[in-house]
């Protein structure tokens, strides 16, 4: 994982294994930045499983979800823990995004 500036409004962006992260986008209308479109979202599944953290904070955008419905892949949204537990018992055809910071 490594940090850069990006060039458009001195945001951070966080990669991880390739992917990306426009750090503060959308914070202000969420008061955490929310995964969104704007993500590199594992979009080959049947089933995407969302991990929100511990508590629960991390906000899920509406156009994240309409994307889901329109792809007609399954969105399951819960906490970091719950999804673990249910990506144990059923990992067929499931992709999954889970945060682990809060």
């Amino acid at each position: 994982m490594g940090t850069s500036q990006s060039p458009m409004n001195g945001r951070k962006v966080i990669t991880w294994g390739g992917g990306y992260l426009w750090v503060g986008e959308f914070r202000d209308a969420y008061g955490h930045t929310p995964l969104s479109t704007e993500e590199e979202i594992p979009w080959k599944c049947r089933r995407l499983v969302i991990g929100t953290g511990a508590y629960g904070k991390l906000p899920v955008t509406e156009e994240l979800k309409r994307e889901a419905q329109r792809r007609k892949i399954e969105l399951v949204i819960l906490s970091t823990v719950d999804a673990i537990e249910l990506l144990k018992e059923n990992p067929e055809a499931t992709n999954a995004i889970l945060h682990v910071t809060c």
